[in-house]
């Protein structure tokens, strides 16, 4: 999976962001803060990542084309997002 991929945000909350991904539908946990205070817009926990399709965790050696997406995703949009 390349950063070619279409990207759509479906929902995003103070604790999660949900992107379909060409298809799969990615929840990305994490926490959201306030803009302007030399903080991040939102913190992704990078262990916390599922496939709400197939209602299952995705594991660390598969996140990073996901983790990828949401970065150019979140680049897009001006958002400021950090990876733990």
């Amino acid at each position: 999976m390349a950063c070619r991929n279409m990207i759509k945000l479906v929902e995003s909350t103070r604790g999660h962001i949900i992107l379909d991904i060409d298809g799969a539908v990615i929840e990305f946990q994490g926490e959201a803060f306030l803009r302007g205070h030399g903080s991040p817009d939102f913190v992704i926990y990078a262990n916390e990542i599922y496939d709400k399709i197939k209602d299952t965790h995705v594991e660390p050696q598969q996140a990073k084309p996901y983790l990828d997406a949401l970065l150019v995703f979140a680049g897009q949009k001006g958002w400021k997002i950090e990876i733990e």
